[in-house]
């Protein structure tokens, strides 16, 4: 299933052998961003600059949101992986853009 959320992604979520699904979030973007993550309940703040890899492990539906921190047109790059698998990539060049994905 799949819903578009400004510039985001809902994704069915399946569960691995051991009943956790591992999702990765991976980030590129030359300036500074800042993420929120809720998994299971839980809240995780992440900022950075530059390209990160967030590892997520949940048994439930995540969510994600995701902002630049300044003007620029450069493209903020969002990739998400569910066990090993690439479930979708989303971008945006909007100053002060932002990604979410439920």
């Amino acid at each position: 299933m799949i819903v578009i959320v400004i510039f985001g992604i809902i994704v069915a979520v399946s569960s691995n052998s051991l009943g956790n699904t591992i999702y990765q979030v991976n980030v590129h973007y030359p300036g500074t961003w800042e993420c929120t993550i809720i998994s299971d309940g839980n809240t995780q703040s992440v900022s950075g600059t530059g390209s990160k890899t967030i590892n997520v492990n949940s048994g439930n539906v995540i969510s994600l949101d995701i902002m630049k921190q300044d003007a620029s047109g450069d493209s903020l790059l969002v990739t998400i992986t569910q066990n090993g698998q690439m479930e979708d990539n989303t971008s945006t060049i909007a100053p002060y853009g932002g990604l979410e994905w439920l």
